[in-house]
């Protein structure tokens, strides 16, 4: 930031056009980045995302920082920004799907996997994301019906019998939770995120487990 100072604050000593100022903000808020003062970089990102709203390199690299630094909040707008312009482009519905998810847009996240399962229609990363969605808002049968899509076609896949079990405990299902956290722990590793929860659920459910 001290190098970059002088360009930062005099440009025209340094005969900076256009297109090479959009390049030191750019180089200027990674450095502000870096040093974990997010607010000074997104200021700097925003204001050129102003001045040049047409700029995919820029809509890029900004959408990409953002997600980078988690700031869900900050990647949307620039989503929709790209997306009023190109609503089919299959990279930026998944972003919009993903950050909607992360921000607890969960509507605005099922909207965008739905549409995005309308141009890749077997995509499971994409259908997987939906049912997650639907999950968290509480939408159990539409949930259910994206997860069992998938498992019909990933049989041993122990995050799809997670879900199918975290459904039926929801809905309280007993046997329908039992068999899916079974075939949880016969498929999962052993340092799965969900292990100490299937086992708690199944301890309450005077289920024994071996794993």
């Amino acid at each position: 930031m001290e190098v970059l100072r002088d360009p930062l604050t005099r440009p025209f000593r340094f005969a900076l056009t256009e297109f090479n100022s959009t390049e030191l903000n750019v180089l200027a808020a990674a450095a502000h980045f870096q040093k974990n003062e997010n607010a000074g970089g997104v200021a700097l990102l925003e204001s050129e995302l102003i001045r040049h709203p047409d700029n995919e390199t820029l809509l890029m690299v900004t959408a990409q920082t953002y997600f980078m630094r988690g700031l869900y909040t900050n990647v949307i707008p620039v989503i929709n920004r790209k997306l009023a312009r190109s609503p089919d482009d299959p990279h930026w519905i998944f972003g919009k799907g993903y950050a909607s998810l992360q921000v607890g847009a969960y509507n605005d996240a099922v909207a965008a996997f739905s549409h995005l399962l309308e141009i890749q229609t077997n995509n499971p990363d994409v259908l997987f994301n939906r049912a997650f969605a639907y999950f968290q808002s509480d939408q159990l049968d539409a949930a259910r019906a994206d997860f069992l899509r998938l498992q019909a076609a990933h049989t041993n896949s122990f995050q799809v019998a997670y879900g199918l079990g975290e459904i039926a405990w929801r809905k309280h299902e007993t046997n329908e939770a039992v068999r899916n956290y079974q075939s949880y722990l016969a498929n999962a590793p052993t340092n799965s995120a969900e292990l100490k929860t299937v086992r708690e659920r199944l301890r309450q459910l005077n289920v024994t487990s071996d794993k």
